[in-house]
């Protein structure tokens, strides 16, 4: 699952190119990947109803090394999203 989330990440940062992301960018990316049919991989869970702690672990490690890394921020704003 974790490359699944790794790679719908990846795609997002290219199909938004220059666009820096935020809140309401990307949840009408995700409104609209939806709308087609399509997957956001984890997210939607029935069994996972809090952030997996590992990810609040990797996410506050990110946030103290590596703050402008371009993929850390899409993945920050999508958490926040």
């Amino acid at each position: 699952a974790n490359q699944e989330c790794l790679r719908w990440l990846k795609d997002t940062q290219k199909n938004l190119g220059d666009k820096e992301p935020t809140v309401d960018i990307l949840t009408q990316y995700a409104k609209d990947t939806l709308a087609k049919g399509q997957v956001i991989p984890g997210f939607g869970h029935g069994v996972l109803r809090k952030t997996d702690p590992r990810y609040v672990i990797q996410r506050s490690f990110a946030q103290e090394h590596f703050p402008e890394d371009p993929l850390f921020k899409l993945a920050n704003v999508c958490y926040e999203a």
